[in-house]
């Protein structure tokens, strides 16, 4: 048995991580940023003339790595000093990571320092972020938050532990191989024979996928396409859900969703997938913890929906066993026999329990 604490989080990696195009991404930020800052200035300018505060302050979020950002910076801090602001609260990712900055990040920052001066304007440097905080940790991932994992029955085999789904826990169905009456077995399901098919031409494994189609068509006010059952579950466990899916010409993308119910509606997974609007088969996971949970309602479906297919198969849930496994004090790892007499000591009896990929997936301080 063990008990650990593990974050939840979106997805595991694989071919479901989204590739973000982090510098692209930083730019495009960067624009909007300094465009939010101006417009700031527009509105806000009669405002500071007639207003006597002693403190006046423009955010300003950019990436000092650039030298175009900087050299954009640079003639906004003379419109911010000319219409009689203080000073700037300047954001910047990188403040949480300096010592791993080359030395061109340093310099760029002194050309904003030296700005500054001249200007006589304070800079207030935006740092210990709360909630967008991987600069944090990318220093030391045990410092994320996680839920508690009890009691997570393991088999021993082969001088390797196993993770165990245990007695009551079963999703029926998963691979929709049975299908009787148009209807898929084990499922609810919305729109049978309207929006929701049972394939026998497009599949990943076996002989019949899940197909949804004509969404919008047949649910005008929500465009809801959703096949659920319930499952029991252990409580304060982690999960592991794997999908296939594939699209064509699927207009909403973005609503298709492995979603997981709890007792009481409560939500327990949150997870988000890259679905490109055509694309062949391709794997998407989700990880999620049953908190107090005693059953949970597995969901496959469209929320929002709109034209297009899209194909569902291959649906699996199973134990997720040491994955993101946090490691201090306030977070201890116990091993014993199943019936709990017995105590296992860690790099004796078992070796240490880890998760290499804690915060490292799919950057530093992320937990994919």
């Amino acid at each position: 048995m063990s008990d650990v604490q593990c974050p939840i989080p979106n997805h595991r990696t694989g071919e479901a991580v989204a590739d973000v195009r982090r510098k692209g991404l930083l730019m495009r930020k960067t624009i909007a940023a300094v465009a939010a800052a101006v417009v700031l200035l527009s509105v806000l300018s009669p405002l500071a003339a007639e207003v006597d505060l002693k403190h006046k302050w423009v955010y300003v979020s950019t990436n000092l790595l650039v030298d175009k950002n900087v050299d954009e910076l640079l003639p906004l801090m003379e419109r911010i000093q000319r219409c009689g602001y203080s000073g700037i609260l300047l954001a910047d990712y990188k403040f949480s990571v300096l010592d791993r900055q080359p030395e061109r990040y340093f310099r760029n920052a002194r050309r904003v320092i030296a700005k500054a001066k001249e200007l006589d304007l304070e800079i207030i440097p935006a740092v210990f972020p709360i909630g967008y905080s991987s600069g944090i940790l990318a220093h030391d991932p045990t410092l994320i938050e996680g839920v508690p994992v009890v009691d997570a029955p393991f088999e021993v085999r082969r001088g390797e532990l196993h993770p165990l789904t245990g007695e009551g826990t079963r999703l029926v169905n998963g691979d929709f191989e049975q299908v009787k009456g148009g209807r898929f077995t084990g499922w609810w399901q919305e729109n049978v024979g309207k929006s929701v098919f049972a394939d026998r031409d497009v599949v990943k494994s076996g002989r019949v996928s899940v197909r949804m189609q004509d969404i919008r068509k047949h649910s005008a006010e929500h465009g809801h396409c959703r096949l659920h059952q319930l499952v029991k579950t252990r409580p304060f466990t982690a999960w592991h859900l794997s999908v296939w899916i594939r699209t064509e010409d699927f207009e909403t993308p973005r609503g298709i969703r492995l979603a997981v119910l709890g007792n009481r509606r409560k939500t327990l997974s949150y997870a988000e997938f890259n679905v490109k609007r055509t694309q062949d088969w391709r794997q998407y996971h989700a990880v999620f913890n049953s908190l107090e949970c005693d059953e949970a309602r597995i969901y496959c479906g469209v929320w929002k929906g709109g034209g297009g297919k899209l194909w569902w198969d291959g649906l699996r849930m199973e134990p997720a066993g040491f994955v993101n496994v946090i490691r201090r004090d306030g977070c201890p790892v116990k091993v014993t026999s199943a019936d709990g007499r017995t105590t296992y000591t860690e790099g004796r009896d078992v070796s240490r329990i880890m998760d290499p990929k804690l915060g490292r997936m799919p950057g530093p301080g992320a937990y994919g």
